[in-house]
């Protein structure tokens, strides 16, 4: 299910972009600058290869992570009104990737229930389609506020269920 390369603009920039892990160049359409169509399969490419690794008995605690990580930029990109889809996917996949992170060791195998598959599965898709339409700095502002939230003690972090509860997306 990974992204398919996009066609990229005449117009691009020599700039690497932020620290997310993608080192390709940025394209431009109209005023807004883009994800290249690089950077877009880098990403959804790192997302799958995880998931994929966690459908077998080769996950680790680390690729649950990149796809708990995924998950709330998504859903970041989601409340700011990027992407079509359902809250309730969220709140799901949510639920099924902390069933599995409650039996991960840290260095111990990792894999997903059917459940969490159906469920992820869901996510990544529309994440992929995220990327493809989001600029560069909501992408950007999704992953740093992801990451401010995982930065933050145990007890201030907000969960999944208290942002959808939070959010103002919350009945399209």
């Amino acid at each position: 299910m990974a992204v398919a390369p996009q066609k990229s603009s005449s117009r691009e920039i020599d700039e690497e972009q932020i620290d997310m892990g993608v080192q390709a160049p940025l394209r431009l359409r109209g005023e807004d600058t883009y994800l290249s169509s690089a950077a877009l399969v880098e990403l959804s490419l790192r997302n799958h290869v995880c998931f994929s690794l966690l459908r077998t008995e080769h996950g680790m605690a680390f690729h649950l992570g990149t796809i708990v990580r995924t998950m709330f930029a998504s859903f970041f990109l989601f409340e700011a009104g990027l992407g079509k889809g359902e809250m309730n996917t969220f709140t799901e996949v949510d639920m099924t990737l902390g069933e599995v992170a409650l039996r991960v060791h840290a260095n111990g195998p990792c894999s997903l229930s059917l459940e969490a598959v159906n469920s992820t599965a869901k996510l990544l898709k529309l994440y992929d389609s995220q990327l493809q339409s989001s600029s560069l700095k909501a992408v950007i502002e999704a992953h740093q506020r992801a990451e401010q939230n995982f930065r933050k003690p145990t007890h201030e972090r907000l969960s999944i269920a208290a942002l959808v509860q939070r959010s103002r997306r919350r009945f399209r």
